[in-house]
């Protein structure tokens, strides 16, 4: 949603019910902050506080500390695979493709396995 570029994939997320955006707070732990970025310490920070149970976080340093605050995590992927399977999305192959045209690396196996998560209606 902060991003510099904003396509549609923010409005799609507001409109499923898989998840929910939030404002950052204003002031985040510098517990936090020392070992990870702005994002995922709001993201870990809002969910902390407010009692939210799973996370949407990419970053590898980031899942990390949110399973050690005891927080379940998805990704990009999973978010993708939720709104799929909700219309939200129409293809999943078409929003992998985007992806990686934006230089993400996704190995075969994982779009494999989102592909056939996504058809696998919840």
């Amino acid at each position: 949603v902060a991003g510099a570029h904003h396509d549609d994939t923010a409005d799609k997320v507001r409109a499923a019910s898989c998840g929910d955006i939030r404002a950052v707070f204003s002031a985040l732990p510098p517990s936090l902050l020392d070992i990870l970025d702005i994002g995922e310490a709001a993201v870990i920070h809002t969910a902390l506080t407010e009692g939210i149970a799973t996370v949407a976080i990419d970053e590898l340093k980031g899942r990390r500390v949110a399973r050690l605050h005891n927080l379940q995590v998805t990704g990009s992927l999973g978010m993708l695979i939720m709104l799929c399977q909700q219309g939200v999305v129409p293809s999943i192959e078409q929003a992998i493709q985007r992806i990686q045209d934006k230089g993400i690396f996704l190995s075969e196996r994982i779009i494999q396995e989102a592909i056939t998560a996504a058809q696998a209606k919840g």
